[in-house]
């Protein structure tokens, strides 16, 4: 069937986004969850979520370099209908000294401030960097890009879910004082589209289908907080 040809109309889509804050003052740092309902963002009627089931908030204070921090974020479709689904993550990029082995320092380095470890059940296809946010942003597929998986939808009350797309994440070693900033943001993003006639498809064919679905999508406003809720 040709793309032009292809009718998207009705196709149920959704975003979520989870925000991530770091504070970061001298070599300590502080992360932690911010609310994920006050970041859903959605289009149609498909019902995604992100769980990170093994976050300890308690071992996210006090952050120093090197250290590494229990996170595991996965999908879970909420929905009745099966979905295809990405992954979006912008890792925070600065210009720092770096500690090397046995303490030296390293010269100045553009450096990802945090590293993680990704899930083969997750296929990168993009990473490029965005000078203009100052961070590095990773695009992930569910499955391959070549067949990528069917995240099915609910059966019953039983909500299925992905594979994380990691499972802990390390700060860099960064030499004191290099980090001035008071906060830091590691946005995540999901992107979902249902699955129905999609399935021949690549992922590379789904996203395009799916970006242009958004961009003609009307404005979409985020859940509303309740008065004095902070985020």
């Amino acid at each position: 069937m040709k793309e032009d040809n292809f009718r998207i109309t009705g196709r149920v889509i959704a975003v979520l986004v989870l925000m991530i804050l770091m504070i970061c003052g001298g070599v300590l740092a502080f992360l932690t969850d911010r609310n994920k309902a006050d970041n859903v963002f959605t289009v149609g009627n498909l019902e995604l979520s992100i769980e990170e089931p093994s976050f300890d908030m308690e071992t996210a204070e006090n952050l120093h370099p090197r250290d590494i921090v229990s996170k595991d974020p996965a999908v879970v479709n909420r929905d009745e209908v099966d979905a295809f689904v990405f992954m979006e993550i912008q890792v925070p990029v600065r210009d720092v000294f770096l500690v090397g082995t046995g303490g030296k320092k390293i010269s100045r380095t553009r450096t990802e401030l945090f590293s993680m470890d990704f899930s083969s059940e997750w296929t990168l296809m993009t990473k490029e960097e965005n000078p203009e946010n100052s961070c590095m942003v990773y695009l992930f597929v569910y499955g391959s890009e070549d067949s990528p998986k069917v995240l099915r939808g609910r059966d019953g009350d039983y909500e299925y879910r992905t594979e994380p797309l990691f499972t802990e994440t390390a700060f860099a070693n960064v030499l004191e004082g290099e980090l001035d900033e008071k906060e830091l943001d590691i946005p995540v993003r999901v992107y979902g589209i249902q699955s129905a006639s999609l399935e021949n498809r690549t992922a590379g064919e789904i996203f395009s289908i799916l970006s242009r679905q958004l961009e003609t999508a009307p404005d979409i406003e985020p859940d509303p907080m309740e008065e004095g809720e902070e985020i």
